[in-house]
Order: structure tokens, then C-alpha cells, then sequence
């Protein structure tokens, strides 16, 4: 069950996340990213489309970090609330770009009642190319209507990555 306290604890930890975020470790070359996206797909429900996730989904992104976010999720609790309804959910992300594939995960809790959407903190947990042995984190806003968003954030290189 997704609670009010839930939801609290989750935007407590985003906030704390997001003031240790800016802390990069020796030998990393860590790079500050922005971005805007728009849903390009249908919202996914079905595991046979989304390689056995519940749900999944792609967007365009461009800004600093540019290419194709694919987005698959697991449902772990939803429950309908007076007005609305609130669900928890476990993200995978993939962010294919020119120069290498990056990987995210986030665990989100949102209230559908008082959002026009809600916002993800994703950890990013290695990649491909340039992006291979990544850490760092990204967040981003993601609207309802019209349907798209901001991300913004850091990502995290061993150096000589590029």
C-alpha cells in the first residue's frame, strides 16, 4: 500500500540525494547533463512488447545528453485514494546516444492525485562506450499533458572514457 508517508519519505530521500549528488570521487571525470524529452510511444502494458516488464516506453531526448530513453517498469503496489490514484513502481532505464549506452534504475512512488506528473531520481549504474563503468544520478520532471519532460543532472566517467 502507498501511503502519504511514502510519498513524504520519497521526496525526502530525492532531496537528500540530490545534495550529495555533486560529490565526485578521484579519478572520475563527472560532467553536468540537461535535457528536454517528449513521449514518442504509446504507454506499454504488456509484457510480451515491453521484454517481460509490466510496462514500458521511449522518448527523444536532446540537450547535453541526446538520444533515446527506453523506459521499462514493474508495478510493486497500486492503490486508488480518494481523488486519484497512488502506485510504486521499479524503473529500468536504457539511454541509447552516439556515443555509448547508459543504464539507470529508480524505485518511484507517485501520487497521481495532485500531479499534472511527478518526478523520477534515477541512479545511473554503468553503460557502454563512453558511458561504461558510469555512476552519478539524473532526475527528471515528466508532465502528463503535454506529455514530456526535463532531466537534469550528473553523470560520472572513469577518466579516459572520453
Amino acid at each position: 500500500m502507498v501511503s502519504k508517508r511514502g510519498v513524504a519519505l520519497a521526496a525526502a530521500a530525492f532531496l537528500v540525494l540530490s545534495l550529495f549528488a555533486g560529490v565526485a570521487t578521484s579519478g572520475q571525470d563527472c560532467r553536468k547533463v540537461t535535457a528536454t524529452f517528449k513521449f514518442h510511444s504509446e504507454f506499454w502494458m504488456d509484457p510480451e512488447i515491453c521484454d517481460g516488464y509490466d510496462f514500458c516506453q521511449y522518448s527523444e531526448i536532446r540537450g547535453t545528453l541526446k538520444g533515446r530513453w527506453w523506459v521499462f517498469g514493474n508495478w510493486e503496489d497500486v492503490e486508488e485514494v480518494a481523488g486519484g490514484t497512488a502506485a510504486a513502481f521499479n524503473i529500468v532505464s536504457i539511454i541509447e546516444t552516439n556515443r555509448g549506452t547508459l543504464y539507470t534504475e529508480s524505485r518511484e512512488l507517485v501520487n497521481y492525485l495532485a500531479a499534472d506528473g511527478f518526478v523520477a531520481h534515477e541512479a545511473v549504474t554503468g553503460g557502454t562506450g563512453k558511458y561504461e563503468g558510469a555512476t552519478g544520478w539524473l532526475a527528471a520532471w515528466l508532465s502528463f499533458d503535454p506529455a514530456g519532460g526535463n532531466i537534469g543532472g550528473q553523470i560520472c566517467t572513469p577518466d579516459g572514457n572520453g
